[in-house]
């Protein structure tokens, strides 16, 4: 029971899901439905489908996908798709762009890194959904890097990542999406 719990915790807080999230409450700041539809479909459904089927076809033994190994085929499928994504918001209002390529930027990284060494992309997820609040909103959105407890104790009590993975995955869009935010603003 309690696992079933994590289990869902950890779906919808999916880091695939985390910038539809975004472009969802960035849409007030000038978002239409076209950026929806883009994120939904780039950011989400295709990663996501893709590793639902392949668990589907027996490709994977878990939908959480907990070697290091079976993960970079599905992140260089979603890095294809961010970056279509990215390309496709070119044009978007700032924060849009901003949310699309930060999270770009991260599985880049991220995908990388995977070819070595296991890094946390839930608690990387959650983290630059945090960063990117701070970055828009101020200091009150510090409180939504609370998320980040949430993820922890999901992702180990579930034994998918260690203490350290998830410290990595949660540094490195701190990082990289405040460069970004100062570069390109």
């Amino acid at each position: 029971m309690v696992m079933n719990i994590y289990q869902f915790l950890s779906r919808i807080l999916s880091p695939w899901l985390m910038p539809t999230y975004l472009i969802v409450l960035f849409f007030y700041r000038g978002s239409t439905l076209s950026d929806l539809s883009i994120a939904v479909i780039f950011f989400s459904i295709i990663p996501t489908l893709s590793i639902f089927l392949s668990h589907r076809l027996k490709y994977i033994k878990n939908v959480d996908i907990y070697k290091k190994e079976e993960r970079c085929p599905f992140y260089l499928l979603s890095l294809l798709s961010y970056f279509v994504a990215t390309f496709l918001l070119l044009n978007a209002s700032f924060p849009i762009f901003l949310v699309s390529l930060s999270y770009f930027t991260l599985l880049l990284i991220i995908t990388v890194m995977t070819f070595f060494w296991k890094v946390s992309f839930h608690a990387a997820g959650a983290s630059n959904f945090a960063t990117l609040l701070v970055w828009f909103f101020g200091p009150y959105a510090v409180l939504s890097y609370l998320i980040l407890i949430v993820i922890y104790i999901i992702r180990l009590k579930m034994k998918i990542h260690t203490l350290k993975q998830l410290l990595v995955g949660t540094l490195i869009p701190l990082i990289t999406t405040s460069l970004i935010f100062l570069v390109i603003k």
